[in-house]
């Protein structure tokens, strides 16, 4: 989908997010929060129908989106979740910034890459373009930023990871 396109869609409708050409049994849900030209800003939902976190993904991934689904019956009343992103500003770098604001929280990061691998962790650092990244207890990871094809913060997933779920 390209950026008009995303521009386009409500941002007080649920929708079913697609990024995975090769399985279209998995999707994300949830409300598309904000709209850049190289990514959207998700609040997503679990299956359950509990907040999983937000996800900011690469706009070029996505290749199909659906609202009003049987499926999405579910979520109708689904209370959003506010106030927990930093203020994201069209002109920045916003990957970047989404990343920084992972890092100054201290939050546990799940970046996928390029090249389809996971990798989680807590940033360390981000100097010329490489992201130093601490995940305990396989040591450190060090990639570009510009490999990065989503990334996941308060997600159900980084959460059970640490043994934080409630």
């Amino acid at each position: 989908m390209n950026f008009q396109q995303l521009k386009k869609m409500n941002q007080d409708v649920i929708y079913e997010v697609y990024t995975n050409m090769e399985s279209s049994e998995f999707f994300y849900v949830g409300y598309i929060q904000k709209v850049f030209n190289e990514f959207i800003v998700l609040e997503s939902y679990s299956e359950c129908g509990t907040f999983d976190g937000f996800r900011i993904i690469d706009v070029a991934r996505i290749f199909k989106i659906q609202a009003g689904t049987q499926y999405l019956e579910r979520y109708r009343n689904l209370p959003r979740v506010s106030g927990q992103l930093p203020q994201l500003e069209d002109g920045k770098n916003v990957l970047l910034e989404f990343i920084e604001w992972g890092k100054t929280q201290n939050k546990l990061v799940e970046f996928i890459m390029a090249w389809d691998e996971k990798i989680i962790g807590t940033v360390v650092s981000i100097d010329e373009g490489i992201l130093d990244t601490n995940f305990k207890p396989d040591g450190r990871c060090f990639f570009e930023y510009e490999d990065i094809i989503e990334v996941g913060l308060d997600t159900n997933y980084l959460k059970l990871s640490t043994g934080d779920i409630t």
